[in-house]
């Protein structure tokens, strides 16, 4: 039997697992982001502030592993937070320090905003895809990533 060494062979996006993942979750941050932009935020803005509203408050590292993002991508996305006013950080209990992030009034506001703009954007997917169909890609999506289901609004359950 001849086989190909994969280094020869010609790479077609089209049969590309991870470009359709990128190339759908990229339509996904855009359709949840156009509904939350009234309240200036981004999809992963709001996950963030959401995932720290469900906890009361996280460290960097708590809020990377619940939210599957490195923790360096979340440190610059918190910085733009803090200052926008929706984030507060303090250094936890030692030993080690950690930085620990809260929510401020304002980022709690923004988070009850944004549960509704949320849920919207949930049902516009579901209108667009098929409620069953969105539903068994999230279970296989999250087989993937090995992460918790989401609640009836859409909203993770870490």
């Amino acid at each position: 039997m001849n086989v190909r060494d994969p280094a020869d062979s010609d790479i077609d996006l089209d049969e590309s697992h991870e470009f359709a993942l990128r190339r759908a979750a990229r339509y996904l941050s855009q359709l949840y982001s156009r509904q939350l932009v009234s309240i200036g935020l981004t999809a992963p803005q709001f996950t963030m502030l959401r995932t720290i509203d469900r906890h009361g408050s996280l460290t960097m590292a708590e809020l990377a592993r619940r939210v599957g993002s490195d923790r360096s991508t979340l440190v610059r996305a918190a910085q733009v937070l803090r200052k926008d006013g929706f984030l507060a950080s303090s250094l936890g209990p030692p030993p080690g320090r950690r930085t620990v992030l809260t929510l401020t009034p304002l980022g709690a506001q923004r988070v009850e905003q944004g549960r509704a703009l949320w849920c919207i954007a949930q049902r516009d997917f579901e209108a667009r895809f098929g409620v069953e169909r969105a539903r068994h890609l999230r279970a296989e999506l999250f087989g993937i990533t090995g992460q918790a289901p989401v609640d009836e609004h859409g909203l993770t359950q870490f």
